[in-house]
């Protein structure tokens, strides 16, 4: 991965694990289907929840707004 410029998003410094496809039927009968995604290995190897108990313990840098 190859960032486009110097700022990172949370997708890509955390692992995200794999969605399976869904699929469900709406209230009017129409059958719907969500894709799969599969599972992704972040920058850091930790998942998003870990990243933000390290920020609260002052062990991670605190993410910043931009624009």
């Amino acid at each position: 991965m190859t960032p486009v410029n110097k700022y990172l998003r949370m997708a890509d410094l955390a692992n995200y694990p794999e969605c399976k496809a869904k699929t469900y039927i709406t209230k009017s009968g129409q059958q719907r289907t969500v894709t799969a995604k599969a599972a992704t290995r972040g920058i850091t190897g930790f998942s998003v929840k870990h990243i933000y108990h390290l920020i609260n313990q002052g062990s991670f840098p605190k993410p910043f707004k931009i624009g």
